[in-house]
């Protein structure tokens, strides 16, 4: 007779970093966990580029939560977290359940707020429509990362695209990148290749008036502006305030401080790491305080 599931463990939150949680459990100790996860999405959605002419698309794949949970063996619930009771080990979701768990994984993801005013705000790709479109009528365009703290590749890989379209077209348009951070030589080598101006570890305030207004002084002219946003993490009603811009401390496990049982994985803890490796360390953690 199989044996049943001895650990109930709760996953708020619906997209990768959530899904990769529910795998990494799985696989970390398959069989030994009553998984539920718990998110207002109906379905996950993943981006990818096609292959093809500058621009590179940007193309959906959507798959339906329901029938996932169905093929991977987890529970479902369409609801959203509202708040966290620790000392309970209870969860409580907007649509008025309660949920008692035995660990508990946040999954919540950020939410963007406008870094440089007046830009136009690149999330990934699913702004990349939006930005070819502002390009049609412009002879130059700046890309701009406010912060050296921001995740800067997605940008860095449109300017590049952006220079591509130019010269599939034999369009005349100037490019430029102005980033916080500083920029390691081969990407500023690649970026000066493809005729892309470079201005590193320069912050921008606002743009204004055809003009990127800089921190400290000087202006640079472009006639449009594309900037990364700031991310800003979930707060959690019942659980101790996050770090800066919101985001959730944690430890190398994904464990949240001052808290037991509750870890956190994806963009929400502000780290770098790809969520699924994330997902990975967390569930080991799990795993091994769980299973005996």
């Amino acid at each position: 007779m199989a044996e049943e599931p001895s650990s109930k463990v709760l996953v708020a939150g619906g997209g990768v970093a959530g899904l990769a949680a529910v795998r990494a459990l799985q696989a970390a100790a398959p069989g030994h966990f009553d998984v539920e996860l718990i998110t207002p999405q109906r379905h996950v959605t993943t981006r990818s580029l096609d292959a093809g002419p500058p621009f590179l698309r940007a193309t959906t794949a959507r798959v339906e939560l329901a029938e996932l949970a169905g093929e991977l063996g987890f529970r479902f619930t369409r609801d959203a977290l509202e708040a966290v009771d620790p000392g309970a080990r209870e969860l409580l979701t907007q649509g008025g359940a309660q949920r008692f768990y035995d660990t508990l994984i946040l999954a919540l993801g950020t939410r963007p707020a406008v870094a440089v005013e007046g830009t136009v705000p690149f999330r990934g790709l699913e702004d990349l429509g939006a930005v070819v479109a502002a390009l049609e009528p412009v002879a130059s365009m700046a890309y701009v990362a406010r912060s050296a703290n921001m995740w800067t590749p997605p940008l860095y890989e449109v300017a590049l695209q952006t220079a591509a379209w130019a010269a599939h077209r034999g369009v005349a348009l100037r490019v430029l990148v102005v980033t916080a951070e500083r920029t390691t030589d081969p990407l500023s080598a690649r970026l000066l290749a493809s005729g892309i101006g470079l201005m590193d570890e320069t912050v921008v305030e606002r743009f204004h008036d055809g003009r990127l207004e800089l921190a400290g002084g000087g202006t640079i002219s472009a006639e449009i502006a594309v900037a990364l946003p700031h991310l800003v993490g979930r707060a959690v009603s019942g659980l101790p305030p996050g770090a800066a811009n919101g985001f959730t401390d944690v430890d190398e496990t994904g464990r949240v401080t001052g808290v037991e049982d509750i870890y956190a994985v994806g963009d929400m803890t502000g780290s770098r790491l790809l969520a699924a490796r994330q997902a990975g360390l967390a569930a080991d953690a799990i795993a091994a305080r769980a299973v005996v």
